[in-house]
């Protein structure tokens, strides 16, 4: 889920530590009013657990019980692996709401940090044998696809 994410979203890796399940807006019609399709909305929050941050910090609201601020397009690689990930590997008794959590070990059930991102990402590396991958290159990568051949967005 997290290369996925990483590719198909163009997150930050901060933006995409700091997700709270109430950010993620993965069914057509959310409640939030603001966009048809699926989407996520990026919150800067400085109470996160994990200290994720969004490096950008425009203003958000909660409204009627759903997330109100910048959104995010939903790809549908994207919410296919969310929906895999919730349902098999998500553990049930998680009450802090956030989207990483570690999934073995004496902190199962914690949010992920940025750091066992990043060394998930250099052990897989060195498996594939590829060399260094950092996360902010799934960035460069994804936004290419964001242009038109005429120069504007999509």
């Amino acid at each position: 889920m997290v290369v996925t994410w990483l590719a198909d979203g163009g997150f930050r890796i901060g933006e995409l530590w700091r997700l709270r399940l109430v950010n993620l807006h993965l069914r057509e019609q959310a409640a939030c009013g603001q966009c048809r399709g699926p989407h996520v909305h990026l919150c800067h929050r400085e109470d996160n657990t994990n200290r994720a941050r969004v490096k950008t910090k425009t203003p958000w609201t909660w409204q009627d019980n759903a997330v109100c601020g910048v959104r995010w397009p939903g790809e549908p690689a994207m919410i296919h692996t969310y929906f895999e990930y919730i349902t098999t590997q998500y553990p049930a008794q998680t009450a802090h709401g956030m989207l990483l959590v570690s999934l073995h070990g004496p902190s199962r059930g914690q949010p992920w940090t940025t750091a066992a991102a990043r060394g998930m990402l250099r052990r897989a590396a060195a498996r594939g044998q590829i060399g260094r991958v950092v996360p902010h290159a799934f960035r460069h990568s994804f936004a290419p696809q964001c242009w038109t051949p005429h120069g504007a967005m999509r």
